[in-house]
């Protein structure tokens, strides 16, 4: 037999416990089955078990959801992205082309024109336009302000040109700039594929020894097959129990109908609660107020991965992920520390 109180191994002729002093009547009444209760455990010593199963279901949950991270990061590494080459923009000119800039020069000319006429002939106004096209000076005046015209639609060509190439040489210069960040952003993601690949080695060997320490967990048959592993409905049900909404696993015995696997099933079937994981994270503030310990769960859940798959990216060597490292060593405690719960029921197994 084990005491309760400490996990020491009490010899079966003894009647204290030789390590903490605990009187072996009070270590057999506190975990002793029932026969009008189905379950294998009483209230506390249930409530318990589920503590530690819970807590290494979570971790489990932590680790899974960092390789999906890290293997997403894994599939999406090492390709370029796509970017446009500009292309250099040609004049627009509008209302002022060549054409426009000019003719409208030569009007005002000519209309300077027929004024000298009217001034130096006392001509009309319309003689001198229809006359104006006769004189030499018409003509002066002509080319002189096809002269400007020609002159200032040069000088616009030439800055608009300027412009145009200014922009097309910044263009250029960020899409190269753009092109070789990327080329590098490719060469480092490449050259941290090996270190990712590592990373989910490693979480996959937690992972593993995690399994072992909950199938040695689950074989002591307090929790109904159906529901282990079953991430949602293992902390839902803690919940309950935690919450004295029940008070025994089993919808059968002396507790009557309102135990833990009844209440879940109940409330499933009337969308009280969640079930599905993927929906659940996708719709993760719906939950908070039926499944608050779930809601916690996943949260913190989040947290250890963003911590291990930060420290990931930006590392050289697995060992410097303290993160990871720190994690580790709470999941090596806590593997323990259920283990050392288990000693305390074994009892269980020799009934």
């Amino acid at each position: 037999m084990y005491c309760s109180h400490c996990g020491a191994k009490i010899d079966d002729n003894s009647s204290f416990c030789n390590k903490c002093g605990k009187s072996v009547n009070s270590i057999a009444n506190s975990q002793q089955l029932t026969l009008d209760n189905p379950d294998k455990l009483d209230l506390k010593s249930t409530i318990d078990y589920f503590s530690h199963v819970c807590q290494l279901e979570n971790e489990k949950f932590a680790l899974q959801r960092t390789v999906s991270e890290l293997s997403n990061k894994i599939a999406n590494s090492g390709y370029s992205r796509r970017f446009y080459k500009p292309t250099r923009e040609k004049p627009d000119w509008g209302f002022f082309d060549l054409i426009g800039l000019r003719v409208l020069f030569l009007v005002i000319g000519y209309a300077l024109a027929v004024y000298y006429i009217t001034q130096h002939y006392s001509n009309g106004i319309i003689s001198a336009t229809l006359f104006a096209v006769t004189t030499w000076e018409t003509w002066a005046f002509l080319g002189i302000a096809y002269g400007i015209a020609f002159t200032i639609s040069i000088v616009i060509l030439i800055i608009n040109r300027v412009k145009i190439q200014k922009k097309y040489s910044n263009e250029m210069s960020a899409y190269k700039n753009d092109v070789k960040s990327d080329n590098q952003r490719v060469e480092e993601e490449k050259n941290r594929i090996p270190l990712l690949e590592e990373h989910i080695r490693q979480l996959n060997s937690e992972i593993y020894e995690l399994d072992q320490s909950l199938k040695k967990i689950y074989s002591y048959d307090v929790i109904f097959p159906k529901y282990r592993g079953d991430f949602v409905a293992l902390n839902t049900m803690y919940e309950y129990l935690l919450s004295k909404r029940v008070y025994s696993l089993s919808s059968t015995g002396r507790f009557g109908n309102d135990g833990a696997y009844n209440l879940y099933e109940s409330e499933l079937r009337q969308n009280m609660i969640l079930n599905k994981l993927d929906v659940i994270i996708y719709q993760l503030e719906q939950i908070k107020a039926n499944q608050r310990m779930l809601y916690d769960a996943i949260q913190e859940a989040t947290d250890e991965m963003q911590k291990i798959s930060s420290m990931a990216y930006s590392i050289s060597s697995i060992a410097e992920n303290t993160a990871l490292t720190a994690y580790n060593s709470k999941i090596t405690a806590d593997s323990t520390k259920a283990l050392e719960f288990l000693a305390t029921i074994s009892y269980i197994e020799r009934k």
